[in-house]
């Protein structure tokens, strides 16, 4: 493998629940509490995990200080943060990326829902609404905070966009059609409306206590769907084995699948996409240590995810873990918060430990490699395996 060419993960930016920096969220990881609170709009209350208020504080001073973003919408905000977070970790020069791919499952969901308003009450909309609430403004503004002039794209595929994200990188890296790939995921959900129609759904959390999200708990009687805010960005890049310096992370296996579901946000009782998905990044021959589940909390969905895992692993099971307990679910960001808490286990030893389960799963050895899951709406699933050298 020494001279084969890999995609190294070479570092990653974020602003989540979690916070802003890596000092706040290996301590987020580290202790076993959730960022899930409760924010109100007008008479009603609700679970939601929003960023901290250091973080909120940090960001605000980010977009006072660039105008041009400031105009955007919140997803925008987090984005740029969380890229500019990652670009200087990396230590590339700005001039070295060539390619922008942000995923995000709503969009600009806070500035379209107010520009909504303001033309049910005007009877006319606002010359930037349609500008601005487009999906592709995430990474335009993201290539325009890094003058960069080359391909910067956005899609959108449910809850599974992030991870997606890194699939566009493997194939633009891998082509040859670039050396170096931002990828990312952003996501601000956290509105009167998109809250009503997680509710609509019947998936949102009633739950009292300090787990609100009780993901992965296969004995849940209701579902616990939380909904959370946040962007993670992630610097790729080409590079071969034998050049990657002990501890680096990279991109070991990937796979993808859709199932054919009867509803818009079924998936099937065994999971079937996520097991085509998972077998497919397992063929590169790499048995991941950790699986970090996508496991949104809902009953159909954890346990679907569940019997998935179990049929491809029967009993050689790994440790088995979710970030949404803590973090809420950040939608199409979520499949990289779970990258960003691999990342972090494999580079810092940061646990597997889920409170409310009665296991022990705390790494005794420091793991070697994780697989991350998405499934997002329509019955699309994407998984991903990435090794530590």
């Amino acid at each position: 493998m020494s001279n084969d060419l890999v995609i190294h993960v070479k570092s990653i930016g974020s602003i989540t629940p979690l916070g802003h920096d890596e000092s706040s969220i290996l301590a987020a990881f580290r202790h076993q509490y959730s960022r899930i609170g409760q924010v109100r709009f007008g008479d009603d209350i609700h679970w939601a995990a929003k960023i901290p208020s250091e973080s909120e504080a940090h960001l605000e001073a980010f977009v006072r200080h660039h105008s041009f973003v400031r105009r955007a919408d919140r997803t925008v905000h987090l984005a740029v943060y969380a890229s500019e977070m990652a670009v200087n970790e990396s230590g590339w020069n700005v001039k070295e990326i060539e390619a922008i791919n942000f995923g995000s499952s709503r969009g600009a969901t806070g500035m379209w829902e107010e520009h909504y308003q303001s033309f049910l009450k005007n009877k006319r909309s606002h010359v930037k609404t349609s500008p601005y609430t487009t999906l592709g403004n995430i990474s335009s503004h993201v290539a325009t905070f890094f003058q960069r002039k080359g391909i910067a794209i956005d899609h959108s595929m449910t809850c599974s966009s992030g991870l997606l994200s890194i699939i566009n990188g493997i194939a633009w890296l891998k082509s040859g059609l670039c050396q170096r790939f931002l990828a990312g995921a952003s996501e601000a959900p956290i509105t009167p409306f998109t809250l009503s129609q997680m509710q609509a759904l019947g998936i949102y959390s009633k739950e009292e206590g300090p787990f609100p999200c009780k993901s992965l708990d296969l004995h849940k009687k209701r579902n616990t769907m939380v909904l959370g805010e946040g962007a993670i960005a992630v610097c790729l890049e080409l590079k071969p084995f034998s050049e990657l310096e002990k501890e680096d992370i990279f991109l070991s296996g990937w796979g993808m699948s859709k199932e054919m579901v009867e509803s818009p946000s079924g998936i099937s009782l065994d999971g079937k996409a996520l097991r085509e998905a998972m077998l497919s990044a397992l063929s590169s021959g790499t048995v991941p240590d950790l699986v970090i589940a996508h496991a949104p909390g809902t009953v159909q969905g954890d346990s679907a995810e569940w019997n998935a895992i179990q049929s491809v692993f029967g009993d050689m099971l790994p440790t088995i873990t979710s970030t949404k307990w803590k973090t809420g679910h950040l939608l199409g960001a979520s499949g990289l918060m779970s990258l960003e808490m691999g990342f972090y286990a494999l580079k810092k030893g940061v646990s597997s430990h889920v409170p409310y389960l009665n296991t022990t799963d705390q790494f005794e050895n420091n793991p070697i490699s994780f697989m991350v899951n998405s499934i997002g709406f329509g019955g699309n699933a994407v998984s991903l395996i990435f090794a530590k050298k």
